[in-house]
C-alpha cells in the first residue's frame, strides 16, 4: 500500500562530461571588491588577542584603510584585564 502511494517526480538529470557553470548571457555580473565591500563598514572582531586575530587587524588596517570601524571584542582573563590584553 505504502509503495503505491510514493511517486517519482520523474526529474531527468543532464550529466555533463566536465564541471560546467552555467551563466545567464543577460545579466552581467560587476567584478567583486573586498576593498570596496568594506569601504565605511563596522567591523566586529572576536578573538583579536590570539596570533590570528593580531595577524588579520594588522593587515585590515594596512590594507583597507577606507573601513569605518573596527570593534575588538577582547575577554578579561584570569589574571590579565582587557586593557592588558589589549597591550599584549
Amino acid at each position: 500500500m505504502l509503495d503505491r502511494a510514493i511517486t517519482s517526480t520523474g526529474r531527468v538529470i543532464v550529466r555533463y562530461p566536465h564541471p560546467t557553470v552555467i551563466f545567464e548571457p543577460h545579466r552581467r555580473v560587476d567584478s567583486l571588491s573586498v576593498k570596496e565591500s568594506l569601504k565605511g563598514k563596522k567591523i566586529l572582531l572576536i578573538g583579536f588577542t590570539g596570533f590570528i586575530g593580531k595577524v588579520w587587524l594588522a593587515k585590515l588596517l594596512a590594507e583597507l584603510p577606507d573601513i569605518g570601524k573596527v570593534y575588538l571584542l577582547i575577554r578579561k582573563q584570569r589574571s590579565t584585564t582587557a586593557k592588558k590584553g589589549l597591550r599584549k
